[in-house]
């Protein structure tokens, strides 16, 4: 779950000019401290010289009443890093003035990298409602959601942040996420075609992993989003004729295509394309667990283009034999080079795909 960091103006910027000459010149403001001592002064000076004692004294010299000393102590820890040790000093910062929108946000993104989450949740809350066109504050509010076990309110929050922000990639790449933990998978789908938009490519074969499992086991009723499963399933078909175009040699994803793909024809004809992805280095052998993953798939595809031509109607019988011949040809380039391997985890899976060859073989003679 990717966060964004704080971004708000550092204290010596929020002043005004006047107070910015006076910054950089640390004897001046010491000069107007010895004239007329203000809480300003001893925060400037403290900005000025990186000495945590001025924000002390500028916070006695207000007898404990003063924001902008415990405000500026505690950006003075939070550009230091020092995030655990920064946060009281918001915390009393707010306590005395709420209206302050740096303050709740650095507040929330402190606790954020403590992982003090209710703390974190508090503040972003708070920030948003105080400066709800902040993208990055709703999406790290999200992520606090996600730690909290709290993903719908999470789901929400991010929904939130697209408003203003549409053209994230790492926002999308959360919304994906979240979206598909919370069901909403019509989100999925618009998210991942969002980043290829974005990004020219997807290549998240364990995303893409699940919306097909979603939606080959999906019941007749709705998603979170209200959807049937016949619609989720066009827009995942959709999605992947999409991603194939973009990653063509990408042979996990053809795999996922042909799994949710319609018809035997075109679950055969899709294995094809992963077979070549496979093996287009001409090293796939080589390896007993490659060697293993083409042999199952060589035996899908085989099984696949056999059915096809056996339930094909007249119109479809050359297309389907011209793909049958296809995966033959593959099964026994798949068989020879896993022979000569002669790998023991693949002796069981290379009989079965064997057997399989002989089969179809006899098939199209008797076709022919």
């Amino acid at each position: 779950f990717q966060k964004f960091a704080c971004h708000t103006l550092k204290s010596n910027q929020c002043v005004p000019n006047f107070f910015i000459l006076i910054f950089q010149a640390a004897e001046v403001i010491q000069q107007q401290i010895e004239i007329n001592p203000t809480v300003k002064l001893y925060c400037l000076l403290g900005d000025a010289t990186d000495d945590v004692s001025c924000y002390e004294k500028a916070w006695d010299f207000s007898n404990h009443k003063s924001s902008r000393a415990q405000r500026h102590w505690g950006n003075f820890l939070f550009d230091h890093k020092r995030y655990r040790e920064c946060i009281p000093h918001y915390e009393a910062s707010v306590a005395i003035n709420s209206i302050q929108e740096s303050v709740w946000l650095r507040l929330g993104f402190a606790a954020l990298q403590t992982e003090q989450w209710e703390t974190s949740a508090s503040a972003y809350r708070r920030y948003t409602y105080l400066q709800p066109n902040s993208f990055e504050a709703w999406n790290n509010l999200a992520k606090v959601y996600v730690n909290q076990g709290d993903k719908q309110r999470a789901y929400r929050a991010l929904m939130e942040a697209l408003r203003f922000n549409y053209d994230n990639w790492k926002l999308w790449e959360n919304v994906v996420t979240v979206s598909m933990d919370t069901g909403h998978l019509d989100d999925v789908v618009r998210g991942v075609h969002r980043l290829a938009d974005l990004l020219g490519k997807f290549h998240d074969v364990e995303v893409l992993a699940l919306l097909v499992r979603a939606a080959l086991h999906a019941s007749t009723g709705a998603d979170a989003d209200g959807h049937s499963a016949t619609r989720l399933r066009k827009q995942i078909l959709e999605l992947f004729g999409r991603i194939t175009s973009l990653t063509p040699n990408k042979p996990e994803i053809w795999q996922l295509y042909s799994d949710i793909s319609p018809t035997y024809l075109l679950k055969a004809q899709r294995l094809l394309k992963a077979y070549r992805g496979y093996t287009q280095n001409g090293n796939w052998s080589n390896s007993p667990d490659t060697c293993n993953r083409v042999i199952e798939l060589a035996q899908n595809l085989l099984d696949y283009s056999l059915k096809a031509r056996q339930e094909a109607e007249d119109k479809d019988k050359a297309q389907c034999d011209q793909q049958l011949s296809s995966a033959r040809l593959t099964g026994q380039a798949v068989i020879r080079a896993a022979e000569k391997q002669d790998w023991p985890q693949t002796k069981e899976p290379l009989e079965e795909l064997t057997k399989l060859f002989n089969e179809i073989t006899e098939y199209m003679k008797s076709i022919m």
